[in-house]
This record gives C-alpha cells, structure tokens and sequence, in this order.
C-alpha cells in the first residue's frame, strides 16, 4: 500500500511536468497568435490613415476646382485674395493630410510594439515550461524519496532524508 502511495507521487511529479510543458507550448502559440494580430492590426491602421489621407487631398482638389470655377465664372482671375484662398485650402489639406498619416503611424506603432512583446513572450514560453516541468520532476522526486526513506525507517517522520545504509 505505502509503495503505491510512492508510485502515485512520481506519477504526479509525471503528470505536473508533462502539465507544464503542455502550457509552455500553448502560451507559446497563443503568443504567436497574439503577435500575428497584432502584425495586421499595425498594417491595417497604416492602411486606413493613408485611404484617409487619399480621401482628404481628393476633397480639396474638389475645394480647389470650385474656387477657380467660380472666380472664373464670376469672371476674375486666380490673383491677389483668390489666390490667397487657394494656398490656404492646400496648407490646411496638407496639414489634415499629413494628421491623418502620423496618427496611423502613432498607432502602428503600438501595434508593431505588440506584437515584438508578444513575440518575446512566445519565446520565452517554452523554456520556462521546460524549468517549471524541472522543479515538479524535482519536487515529486524528493517527496517520494522522503515517503520511501520514511516507509524504510517509520522512525524517521521529521522532514528530512536521513540515510540508515
């Protein structure tokens, strides 16, 4: 019965560090999943600020066609205060412009930093499991030399190993 008892701890000690294992290689790959993700949001968001940026110097070449339509139907010319208005809607265009694509690159960045953290906890995943499945082997090796010194010598009940040769 006391051998069984000593079985069962190794088979624990077992169990616990195949356990490990099995974690370290799903937060390895939930990690690079994570990382992945990350990866396309970054790409998206760089992608949506320059649709965005495109969409924005399309609207003022419209602005800028319209003034001119209208100072040439109103039959003046592209000079003095119209051009004034002209160089203001293309400094305002390109400063909304210019927003647009920093404000994506703000954000792929948190991305792109994302994914390298996700990256590096993936690679460390695994050899932690590996040193986590180590101590449980360690830990149920030395419970069950405690329980078999123990089953040995019943007066040794302290907590330590004592040889008896």
């Amino acid at each position: 019965m006391a051998t069984g008892a000593i079985v069962l701890l190794v088979a624990s000690a077992a169990a616990s560090a195949a356990a490990a294992i099995k974690q370290g290689q799903d937060q390895a790959a939930a990690a690079k999943y994570n990382a992945q993700v990350a990866s396309n949001d970054a790409t998206m968001v760089q992608q949506q600020a320059q649709l965005q940026a495109a969409q924005d110097e399309r609207e003022t070449s419209i602005r800028r066609g319209t003034i001119e339509a209208n100072q040439g139907a109103s039959g003046g010319s592209l000079s003095g205060s119209s051009l004034d208005v002209l160089g203001d809607v293309t400094t305002q265009s390109n400063l909304q412009t210019n927003t647009d694509l920093y404000t994506g690159n703000v954000a792929a960045y948190k991305y792109k930093t994302d994914q390298q953290v996700d990256q590096f906890q993936g690679s460390q995943a695994i050899p932690n499991s590996i040193l986590n499945a180590g101590g449980a082997l360690l830990s149920g090796g030395s419970n069950a030399a405690l329980a078999y010194s123990r089953l040995k010598n019943p007066s040794n009940q302290g907590n330590s190993l004592s040889y008896t040769g």
